[in-house]
């Protein structure tokens, strides 16, 4: 992973109800990501694009301002595979969030 430019890690697993991916982008990289199931994400560091979409970490938000942090990818496109951007000079960091039943999750701490 590290060497296309990227790195994730599982942070939730071994539960039935949800669980939930840490993806880091490095700087100026572009990567295609895959994943079995639909997810929400939430962008907490850095900027770039998700798809045709621009993406951000807001460092201030103001009431009726309208951020660019919080995506929802379908399940279709999440196997097809996501487009990320990087377009920033820091790591761009996302934390992705499944529903129950992602075949992909490890079940155990030692399947992580």
């Amino acid at each position: 992973m590290r060497e296309e430019g990227y790195y994730e890690k599982w942070i939730i697993y071994g539960c039935e109800d949800f669980s939930a991916k840490e993806l880091v982008v490095y700087p100026k990289r572009t990567v295609t990501i895959r994943d079995a199931e639909a997810y929400g994400l939430i962008v907490v560091q850095g900027r770039g694009k998700v798809g045709r979409f621009e993406i951000e970490s807001p460092t201030l938000v103001r009431f009726g301002e309208i951020t660019y942090d919080e995506f929802f990818v379908s399940r279709g496109v999440a196997r097809d595979g996501v487009e990320i951007i990087n377009s920033g000079n820091e790591n761009l960091v996302m934390l992705k969030h499944f529903g129950p039943g992602n075949s992909e999750a490890p079940s155990k701490i030692k399947d992580a």
